[in-house]
């Protein structure tokens, strides 16, 4: 079995957790390195993860370039992002959700990753008339500029799941995933297309798992939407 090591940026975060807890009982990742500001929500973990705390993202560029550099890392995921609220106020979510993920993609891809994933939203389009999805449209075609051998963009609806309770939304964004959680799985499912942190860390899983290692032919670019995300799902389900 081919095995892979992975770098996560966002850890903390309820998508980026979901995906690490997938990928530490996956057999084909070998190695997974996180970097955060803080301690992982997850306590216990494998010994296959390494744990890199640094609270001043300024220094994340050396820390990441010298580890995909040293482990010959093969996967760079980023779940890393804030809310309006936590960031109080746009402008200073803008230089988190896009320009240090713009910045941490371009050393990942200068530091030789072939395979770089990033989960962005239902609806990102850099002509969106709304800031947050002209933000994450924008990124996303930035991201896929930088061609690396197999870029992945994960456009998922609502995000449900357990956060961090010492941290509030705001009253929209709690409203929001209040009804996602509800009409998850029930008929009213396709209107907002809620999908738990799991779910989504699952599927990153399963595409790693069928196609561990990229082809060195022209660059790869697969987008993934909330319809997209809910088949490969089924099909996850399906085949246990």
């Amino acid at each position: 079995m081919v095995s892979v090591k992975a770098f996560i940026i966002g850890a903390t975060g309820l998508v980026g957790n979901g995906f690490y807890k997938e990928a530490d009982k996956s057999k084909v990742f070998s190695n997974i390195f996180t970097l955060t500001r803080r301690d992982l929500l997850t306590k216990s973990y494998s010994n296959k993860t390494t744990s890199i705390i640094e609270k001043n993202s300024e220094n994340w560029d050396s820390i990441i370039k010298d580890t995909i550099t040293k482990e010959k890392i093969d996967i760079f995921f980023s779940g890393l992002a804030t809310t309006k609220k936590e960031a109080n106020g746009f402008d200073n979510q803008y230089k988190i959700d896009h320009d240090l993920n713009l910045q941490l993609a371009k050393v990942a891809k200068e530091s030789g990753v072939g395979t770089y994933i990033l989960i962005s939203s239902m609806g990102a389009n850099k002509d969106s008339s709304l800031s947050y999805l002209k933000m994450k449209g924008k990124l996303d075609d930035e991201v896929i500029d930088l061609k690396f051998p197999r870029t992945i963009i994960i456009r998922p609806g609502v995000l449900v799941g357990q956060r961090d309770k010492g941290k509030d939304k705001g009253l929209f964004n709690n409203v929001v995933l209040f009804i996602g959680e509800k009409v998850h799985g029930t008929f009213l499912n396709n209107l907002m297309y809620p999908i738990y942190d799991y779910e989504i860390g699952k599927i990153v899983v399963d595409l790693i798992e069928k196609t561990p290692i990229p082809a060195d032919d022209e660059p790869e670019v697969t987008i993934l939407n909330p319809t997209q995300l809910s088949e490969i799902l089924k099909n996850i389900e399906s085949n246990r």
